[in-house]
């Protein structure tokens, strides 16, 4: 192992080209001079020009949808770095269902990201986390979309929920590897992507600001860490008057846009 790299973090970022991925690469880039940071994305041009002057940072572009980008990936992680201390899974889509009889094509492509890419980062990263000779860690950025149904989001929760699950029960099976798994849930996070809703987004936090409070909580090891507080105490609306919620949430008959992250 290279003596540079021996016990320093290593932090493995997916969906970094833009929102809250990017805000989590400019933060440790900025607070966390002695980690190494690899920044994946499915296009890191832009992102790769603005970082450029950062030596602590490695661009390693995927598609978290395709398997063979993500084992190249790894390979390439192991052979330059030998392990990773993070990662963090943050590529998602969000996709609206707004036609019945339901799209399938596009619960697949919502699937293919935010369930089945997201296992396929962490399996991929799992051996390079085992390699580690610090703290081991898998963070899944989730949605506080698995605590309440909202309109159109069938897909995109459905997916969620699947990933939600999936990381509990990889907790209990990782206990045995040291291996950290730890799920937060951002409320809604002001980026490009949500620039584009048309429906009221309560509670907006900025994508700088998550960017620190979802660090923090890395650093701090929480396994559930949500924010803000102020939306998830609204949802529990949906849990204590599940009618008076589907009442509030099914007035919503606007016609979001389309919109990815990865």
């Amino acid at each position: 192992m290279h003596s540079q790299y021996n016990r320093k973090p290593i932090i493995w970022i997916t969906g970094a080209s833009s929102g809250i991925g990017k805000a989590l690469l400019e933060f440790y880039a900025k607070n966390h001079h002695d980690w190494q940071i690899i920044a994946s994305a499915r296009n890191l041009n832009l992102v790769q020009s603005e970082f450029a002057d950062y030596s602590n940072i490695s661009f390693i572009p995927i598609d978290v949808s395709n398997e063979d980008t993500l084992s190249d990936a790894a390979e390439q992680i192991q052979q330059r770095f030998h392990y990773i201390s993070h990662v963090i899974v943050n590529a998602g889509v969000c996709e609206y269902s707004d036609q019945l009889p339901l799209d399938m094509q596009t619960l697949d492509d919502v699937m293919q990201v935010n369930f089945y890419g997201a296992v396929k980062t962490i399996n991929a990263a799992i051996p390079l986390l085992k390699s580690s000779p610090i703290q081991r860690q898998i963070v899944g950025v989730n949605s506080q979309v698995v605590f309440a149904p909202f309109a159109r989001a069938e897909f995109y929760g459905a997916s969620k929920a699947a990933f939600d699950y999936f990381l509990k029960s990889l907790r209990v099976d990782l206990t045995h590897h040291q291996i950290d798994v730890n799920t937060i849930y951002p409320g809604f996070v002001k980026t490009p992507l949500t620039d584009k809703n048309t429906f009221d987004m309560p509670f907006m936090v900025e994508a700088d600001k998550a960017a620190r409070l979802m660090a923090a909580a890395i650093a701090s090891n929480k396994r559930h860490y949500v924010f803000p507080k102020s939306l998830y105490a609204t949802l529990w609306l949906s849990r204590i008057m599940p009618k008076t919620w589907q009442k509030i949430v099914s007035q919503d008959s606007s016609n979001p846009a389309e919109h990815s992250q990865a």
